[in-house]
């Protein structure tokens, strides 16, 4: 088992540098392009490797890059998207939305102007979009479902105990992978499983959610809650460590060094997450904007980026990992 998770971590670590490092050849054929890139927010670590990665790839092919910060909030998001289609007149667009739904009008806008569209981690519901780049949230859900079965007979014997998932059905990775992480509880009957929203995607706002239902569910009550994302999972390690329970233990997704950190923490009871590789998201999309502006047919409609499961056999080789990226990203990190 541990060498296998070593195996696991030491093939990302191949993948992470060799995507990082390559260029691509005959992006630009002597015209200066200027791509525009919009995230949902810059407030995770997770985002903000996908960024640094856009602009070294970028950089790397000679491309002007404009940045515009989503904020967690749709209106600002659509406002930036605006101003880069009509007043920064972009080539392309690489757009990870704030909403799955609402950030259609800006892909159908997008659509008119004939500039093509690449969705990152998160899709839109309508319009064009040349292709998708994210992790196979499919796979997400069913690694962590099927870790969270292994700690649950650990604790119990069999497959049986209480789960409570953070999820977000606004955005469609999130939704994706609660739905799977689900029917793997579902295989098994002594498994309940609870479903919880914040009304907010913020971290403060998982962290209330997180401290209210510890306060609804006492001691012994659930055996596991899984963060379904970054900010849901930030919001849970939070409140646990805040409050001291070590009646459950906590799973959940994204790559954060708050998460590695509290993976080797007595006091944490993070017991996993998958890491998703969010550069690889960010170089693979500039990528495949790079062939639309070309136009070239997309070779795949979505692009599955590298998933791991992290745990506390094997933080410590994927932590080598991360700095290794770091070291790659760091001239591009926003200051």
């Amino acid at each position: 088992m541990k060498n296998s998770a070593k195996k696991i971590v030491s093939a990302l670590c191949i993948a992470t540098v060799m995507a990082l490092s390559t260029t691509a050849q005959g992006a630009n054929d002597g015209k200066k392009l200027k791509i525009g890139v919009s995230l949902m927010t810059y407030e995770h670590a997770f985002m903000q490797d996908m960024l640094a990665a856009v602009k070294k790839a970028s950089a790397d092919n000679g491309i002007t890059l404009v940045d515009v910060d989503g904020g967690n909030d749709v209106s600002k998001q659509l406002s930036g998207i605006e101003d880069m289609l009509n007043g920064q007149k972009i080539d392309g667009l690489l757009l990870n939305p704030v909403d799955t739904d609402a950030i259609a009008p800006a892909v159908l806008d997008a659509n008119g102007y004939k500039v093509p569209v690449v969705t990152m981690d998160v899709g839109s519901s309508k319009g064009a979009v040349y292709a998708h780049v994210a992790s196979n949230n499919l796979k997400i859900g069913n690694l962590i479902g099927e870790h969270t079965v292994k700690l649950l007979t650990a604790k119990h014997g069999s497959p049986s105990g209480n789960v409570v998932i953070f999820g977000f059905s606004k955005i469609t990775s999130m939704r994706d992978r609660v739905a799977v992480f689900k029917t793997v509880m579902d295989k098994y009957p002594k498994i309940k499983v609870t479903i919880k929203e914040p009304v907010v995607l913020t971290v403060e706002d998982c962290q209330r959610l997180a401290e209210d239902s510890f306060t609804t569910y006492g001691q012994n009550a659930v055996d596991v809650y899984y963060g379904s994302n970054a900010t849901t999972l930030a919001g849970l390690v939070a409140a646990q460590e805040s409050s001291a329970r070590k009646d459950f233990q906590l799973v959940g997704v994204d790559d954060d060094p708050v998460f590695i950190s509290a993976l080797k923490k007595d006091s944490s009871t993070l017991a996993a997450f998958v890491a998703q590789t969010p550069t690889e998201i960010g170089e693979k999309a500039v990528g495949m904007v790079l062939s639309a502006i070309q136009g070239k047919p997309a070779s795949e409609k979505n692009i599955a980026t590298t998933v791991t499961l992290v745990t506390r056999d094997n933080v410590n080789d994927y932590q080598s990992v991360v700095a290794k990226r770091e070291a790659l990203l760091k001239p591009f990190r926003s200051k």
